[in-house]
């Protein structure tokens, strides 16, 4: 048990002392996507959706659009809100941009989830710097705590009419392309 409680000090204080932190939130990706949204272009509304004169600011309505409404998706910014977590009993791997050379982690090191790439893959940040998080790769899987990163997409519309704004896209059922 003394082993243990040995480890898991080396782990906070390796993660903590002499580490950058992850970058500021809130924190934009331009011109990304979810997972679940296949492309910009022609869109149709699927259900009543305000339209607001800037992006992220929703104190301003420029228009709605009605089920049935045609419009272009002309491009769309990924803001993540607030990172994810997660530590792993027995450690695991995380991998350094373009290279396959994996990193171990210790058990319960804290992994910050900055966006998910794929399924099992997300975009981290270990030891104050970027890293490929590949879920599989972590023994067992037997985590502590995971909270995934909150995320929201602003996609910017133009309708029929020519007027431009922004709106917050959180799920496929909302439009139709």
């Amino acid at each position: 048990m003394a082993v243990l409680r040995g480890l898991v000090a080396l782990a906070l204080v390796t993660t903590l002392v002499g580490c950058a932190p992850p970058p500021r939130l809130p924190e934009a990706e331009p011109g990304s996507m979810p997972r679940w949204a296949d492309r910009y272009g022609a869109w149709t509304a699927k259900a009543e959706t305000p339209v607001y004169a800037d992006e992220r600011d929703a104190s301003r309505v420029a228009f709605t659009l009605r089920p049935g409404d045609r419009v272009e998706a002309l491009t769309g910014n990924m803001h993540t809100l607030a990172y994810g977590h997660i530590r792993f009993f027995q450690g695991g791997e995380v991998y350094r941009p373009g290279s396959d050379e994996p990193i171990k982690l210790w058990p319960f090191e804290e992994v910050v989830l900055l966006d998910r790439v794929s399924e099992e893959s997300w975009n981290a940040w270990v030891r104050g710097e970027p890293y490929e998080f590949v879920m599989s790769a972590c023994d067992g899987g037997w985590h502590t705590e995971l909270t995934l990163p909150v995320q929201a997409w602003w996609v910017q519309l133009r309708d029929a009419r020519g007027r431009t704004g922004w709106a917050p896209v959180s799920t496929p059922a909302q439009f139709e392309d």
